[in-house]
C-alpha cells in the first residue's frame, strides 16, 4: 500500500531556480510513485515586490543579477533537461495575476498542471505571464471550471486571501524561494540535488505514518 504525502511548494513564477526545483520534484514524485503518493499544493510567493503591474524590462532587470548566475542556471537546467531561454523574453512581469488564477482554483493536481505550464511558457517560449488573455486560455485548456476562470474576471476576487498568503509565509518561514513545506517543523529552502530532495520527501513520508 502506498504512503501520503501532503506538502506545499511555494514559489514565484518568474524564479528560474522555482522553475527547476518544480522539474526536480515532478522527476522525483513519479521515480517515488509506486511508493508514495503526493498531494501537492503550489503556494504564492513574491520574489521580487518592487515589480509592479506592467514589470520591468529585462535590460534593468538583469543589471541586477549576480555574476556567474546565467552559467548556473544552463548548468542546472541542463541536467534537467530543459532550457531557460531568457532571449525570448522581453519584460520581467508582474506574476501576481498568475499567482491569483492559480489561487482561484479549488484542485490541487490541476493547480499543479497548470503553475508547470506557467514556468514552461515564462521561461522556454518568453509567454508574458501577466496577460489576461494568456491565462484564461490555459485555464480553460486545462479544464478549469468556468466558475473558477469567472471569477478571475473580476480583478480583485482572490488578491487580498493570495496576498495575505504570501505575507503569511514570509513571517513564518519561507525565506527564499523554492521552498518545500512538509510541515513548520520540516521544509526544505532553496533548490536541492535530486538526491537530497528525494530523502527529504522519504522521510516526511516515514514522519507522517
Amino acid at each position: 500500500m502506498k504512503k501520503q504525502l501532503s506538502l506545499q511548494f511555494y514559489s514565484d513564477f518568474i524564479c528560474p531556480w522555482c522553475y527547476l526545483g518544480k522539474v526536480r520534484l515532478q522527476r522525483i514524485r513519479k521515480e517515488l510513485s509506486d511508493e508514495i503518493d503526493m498531494d501537492i499544493q503550489i503556494m504564492p510567493y513574491i520574489l521580487y515586490p518592487h515589480i509592479g503591474p506592467g514589470g520591468v524590462p529585462k535590460s534593468d532587470f538583469a543589471k541586477k543579477t549576480k555574476p556567474g548566475m546565467g552559467r548556473s542556471l544552463r548548468d542546472e537546467a541542463k541536467l534537467e533537461g530543459i532550457e531557460i531561454n531568457y532571449k525570448l523574453i522581453d519584460r520581467i512581469p508582474h506574476s501576481l495575476e498568475a499567482h491569483r488564477l492559480v489561487w482561484l482554483i479549488n484542485d490541487n493536481e490541476l493547480k499543479y498542471n497548470i503553475s508547470t505550464q506557467l514556468f514552461h511558457d515564462y521561461f522556454e517560449k518568453g509567454q508574458n505571464i501577466e496577460d489576461h488573455d494568456y491565462l484564461k486560455q490555459i485555464a480553460h485548456d486545462h479544464g478549469i471550471e468556468p466558475a473558477s476562470i469567472d471569477l478571475f474576471e473580476n480583478k480583485e476576487e482572490g488578491k487580498n486571501d493570495c496576498l495575505a498568503a504570501i505575507e503569511e509565509a514570509k513571517d513564518s518561514y519561507v525565506q527564499l524561494v523554492p521552498t518545500i513545506a512538509f510541515s513548520q517543523d520540516l521544509r526544505i529552502m532553496g533548490l536541492q540535488s535530486p538526491e537530497v530532495l528525494k530523502r527529504y520527501l522519504q522521510r516526511a513520508t516515514n514522519l507522517n505514518k
